[in-house]
């Protein structure tokens, strides 16, 4: 035990000169309003397509003076060879913002701060070792946030948004910095953070990981929390997301999982639309491991369309369900043509590489609906 704990001190050490910003350095921006490049403001023309070979093309436009803004944290894709990244600009950070954050470009000013994640190298190691990595990640993040409230947000309302790594630096951020903090609470329009285990009380929609921010519901449109983990099967007993679970937040000294449950918000029933889900996608490849992963899923390359964006024929409906001792959003092909999604890397993942954009036209929906809500208090 003692060598262990030797181990963990030496790798908190690395970790921490490694790459490391120097104190009270500035946040470095991955997206920044009115800065370019900016991969979270792009050409949102969009091909609706159909089975029958239609199509139509659309285009949202970015919002010219949204009432909103947008925080995003990404999900885990730095492919460095090192257990946390450094806070260099790669393709695959450029890639995952324009994919996953653009499109709420039309709804809200998106910023998204770089932070030195947990690299793949970083997270598959046993839990204690993958700590310092976690908590320098969560440090970026949580001084990028009050950046971002000192500088840029000027009492505005904001949507907090991640996906997997993301979520869990958001879930935390959420703990330490806002659901403890009425005036800033206030300013919370919603979180959106699929691809994590936010957990509540068993039967409840708060006491878990968050004691007054609660999970949305039709009657509960601001000020609360969107999280699932994407299924297109039943979930193997090993299954990483929808069981209670301090995998990340003993990490953080977070809530263990006795006596709560795992968050299932369905996007379509958020949405309004009786059970669908709508699918929006890049139509350019994704590069890398994901990109792969994307490829396995869909048994082939992902949609492609001459216009940035496309709605793809495949339709998709979309359940939370409780299945094998998890909570899940199950998803569905709506008709026979529509692609069956694959797990990847292995079944306990589910389709998690797919949990934004498979609903993403629906929660760009939510997230336009909930901002004119918000801005009508």
């Amino acid at each position: 035990m003692r060598g262990m704990g030797i181990r963990v001190a030496l790798l908190a050490g690395i970790l921490l000169a490694f790459g490391a910003a120097p104190a009270g350095a500035a946040t470095k921006w991955l997206c920044l309003p009115g800065h370019a490049p900016d991969p979270c403001v792009s050409d949102l023309e969009t091909t609706y397509q159909t089975f029958s070979g239609a199509s139509t093309v659309t285009n949202p436009g970015i919002a010219k003076k949204p009432k909103a803004d947008c925080f995003y944290v990404y999900p885990t894709v730095s492919e460095q060879l090192t257990p946390s990244s450094n806070l260099q600009i790669d393709p695959a950070e450029i890639a995952i913002a324009q994919y996953q954050a653009s499109r709420f470009s039309q709804v809200c000013r998106v910023y998204a701060p770089m932070y030195r994640q947990a690299t793949l190298v970083g997270l598959l190691g046993p839990d204690p070792a993958r700590y310092p990595a976690l908590r320098v990640a969560l440090g970026d993040v949580e001084a990028a946030w009050k950046d971002y409230l000192a500088h840029y947000n000027h009492g505005r309302g904001v949507v907090l948004i991640g996906h997997s790594q993301g979520s869990s630096l958001l879930t935390q951020l959420i703990t330490d910095e806002i659901d403890r903090n009425r005036k800033v609470r206030k300013r919370l329009i919603s979180a959106v953070i699929p691809g994590a285990n936010v957990m509540v009380k068993r039967g409840e929609l708060v006491g878990g990981n968050f004691k007054h921010v609660p999970v949305c519901t039709p009657r509960s449109q601001n000020g609360c929390v969107i999280a699932y983990s994407s299924f297109a099967e039943v979930p193997p007993d090993n299954t990483r997301f929808g069981k209670p679970t301090d995998r990340y937040s003993r990490a953080f000294n977070g809530p263990g999982p006795e006596g709560r449950e795992v968050v299932c918000t369905n996007p379509a029933d958020l949405a309004g639309d009786r059970g669908r889900i709508n699918s929006l996608v890049r139509s350019d490849p994704y590069p890398g491991i994901i990109g792969a992963g994307l490829l396995l899923t869909y048994g082939g390359f992902p949609p492609t369309a001459p216009t940035p964006w496309v709605v793809p024929p495949d339709r998709y409906a979309a359940e939370c369900q409780h299945a094998n001792g998890a909570d899940i959003l199950r998803i569905s092909p709506v008709t026979s043509k529509s692609r069956k999604l694959a797990p990847f890397p292995d079944r306990s993942w589910g389709i998690h590489v797919t949990d934004i954009n498979i609903a993403l036209g629906s929660l760009i929906q939510i997230v336009g609906q909930q901002i004119r809500s918000f801005g009508g208090r």
